[in-house]
């Protein structure tokens, strides 16, 4: 019995080299004026980044490089594609987030 090593080899290349594009994640700036909220979370005014994982659905909001904390969206399809990252508001709550060319959301609860 003879193993072939090169096609395992190959194999094992184009699984790693595709391992960052599972991961993909969308980043945006939000600068808030007035206090927000977030989950359970009420944000101060200043400046934040939202960084949304759409392969887990997670939305980590940070601020000056520190993790202000994670949170769990619903995936919603849109009717078209969004134009621009959009941050919706219901209120002063954060509802959703809209991705630049994607017919994917996350809904925020």
């Amino acid at each position: 019995m003879k193993i072939r090593v090169a096609p395992f080899v190959a194999f094992l290349s184009v699984l790693f080299l595709s391992c960052p594009v599972w991961a993909h994640s969308e980043s945006t700036p939000l600068d808030l004026s007035q206090p927000a909220t977030i989950g359970s979370t009420t944000l101060k005014p200043g400046q934040y980044r939202l960084i949304a994982n759409l392969s887990t659905d997670q939305v980590r909001v940070e601020r000056k490089g520190k993790v202000i904390g994670t949170f769990t969206g619903t995936p919603v399809t849109l009717q078209t594609k969004s134009e621009q990252t959009a941050i919706v508001f219901n209120g002063r709550q954060i509802s959703e987030i809209q991705f630049t060319g994607k017919t994917e959301a996350l809904k925020l609860d």
